[in-house]
């Protein structure tokens, strides 16, 4: 967990890579604190047991109104260009 400008940001490392699940909460709310740490308890278990969600769809809050195909589309795109914009986006 870390700091983002006051928001909640939960970090991975996965094959020498950086991912992110962003903004659980604010930083200095203790519930949302706590949220991120289940997230990451959560994480940590699937990897021990073998059943880690790579894309970690499983692990992001679920936000009302949440497009999936919209999100496979950026997906791909973002794996097919590579640009910062489009990656940003997506996550």
């Amino acid at each position: 967990m870390r700091d983002n400008n006051g928001a909640l940001q939960v970090r991975l490392r996965l094959d020498g890579r950086d991912h992110f699940i962003n903004r659980p909460g604010r930083f200095e709310d203790p519930v949302a604190q706590a949220r991120a740490q289940a997230i990451c308890a959560e994480i940590w278990r699937d990897a021990q047991q073998g059943d880690l969600d790579l894309a970690l769809n499983r692990y992001r809050p679920l936000v009302e109104g949440r497009d999936q195909d919209l999100l496979d589309a950026l997906r791909s795109l973002a794996e097919e260009k590579k640009q910062a914009r489009v990656t940003h986006a997506y996550r």
